[in-house]
């Protein structure tokens, strides 16, 4: 399974989510950067090949295009879903305020830190590592528990839901391409399209009633392009990992520390605001 240093690493992923609401960017990255090495470090005390752990294996143009159409329509799902969620926890009190660039250069450091070194550090733990640990208790679990597990990374309470399902897109991609690459793409592309929207001061002033029919558009065609996408490239049974026998206590236990840190975290950054105003 996961393993101790596994959790550690997904633990200092959620402490840099955490640390991206609160300061800056690059903040996370330091952690996301310190989560991918124990990660690694997991893998080489394990004796496991890297390619075949983290499934690096090159992919062909046709995985690139739905990698890529994956990430952007999924882009106006969470983002639609994520501003709708979040009218209804308004009703309680304004959540935190995501801080934005204000001059060209921190535009591109935004864009370097959320476009590159975002989707390489975080896909290689959660599509990597996570994925595969968790897939030897069963694919769909290994894709669920994954999922859960990223969009907890990102300590946003309104985009729970939302990233849980972006997550098992990005899941999908990998279990069918096997290769890690389809998620990395795809997680860069939706990446770009929120990077636009949080650079360009015009696109900033997008109404979210708009946002949020988009991502009503969206949902089902995303629904129907990752069916299309999952009949065209059935699932390779030769490349499942061999099924874990060991008890599962030690990894449910793990797993609900990490989601029960996840939401002590998340209901208290989103919840903060309102509580100082009282």
């Amino acid at each position: 399974m996961v393993g101790v240093v596994g959790i550690a690493s997904i633990s200092l992923s959620l402490l840099g989510g955490a640390l991206e609401k609160r300061y800056n960017l690059p903040t996370t990255m330091i952690f996301g950067q310190l989560a991918l090495l124990l990660a690694l470090f997991w893998i080489a005390v394990r004796g496991l090949d890297f390619r075949s752990t983290l499934r690096i294996c090159p992919i062909g143009s046709d995985i690139v295009g739905w990698s890529m159409l994956v990430g952007i329509i999924f882009w106006p799902v969470v983002a639609g879903t994520s501003a709708l969620l979040d009218r209804w926890l308004s009703v309680v009190g304004p959540g935190p305020q995501i801080p934005k660039p204000t001059n060209l250069r921190d535009s591109v450091i935004y864009a370097v830190t959320i476009i590159l070194l975002a989707p390489l550090t975080e896909e290689p733990i959660f599509r990597g590592i996570v994925l595969r640990g968790w897939s030897r208790r069963g694919p769909t679990l290994g894709l669920v528990v994954t999922s859960v597990l990223f969009a907890a990374f990102h300590i946003e309470l309104p985009a729970l839901i939302p990233l849980t399902f972006f997550g098992i897109g990005l899941g999908l991609l990998v279990q069918r391409s096997n290769s890690l690459y389809s998620s990395v793409v795809a997680h860069m592309s939706y990446n770009v399209v929120g990077t636009l929207y949080l650079v360009i001061p015009r696109l900033r002033r997008t109404p979210d009633g708009w946002i949020i029919a988009a991502g009503a558009i969206a949902l089902p065609l995303i629904i129907v392009v990752l069916r299309w996408f999952t009949r065209r490239f059935p699932a390779p049974t030769s490349e499942l990992p061999p099924p874990e026998k060991s008890s599962g206590f030690w990894a449910v236990f793990s797993l609900l520390v990490v989601l029960g840190f996840y939401l002590l975290t998340a209901i208290s950054i989103r919840f903060a605001p309102a509580l100082a105003g009282h």
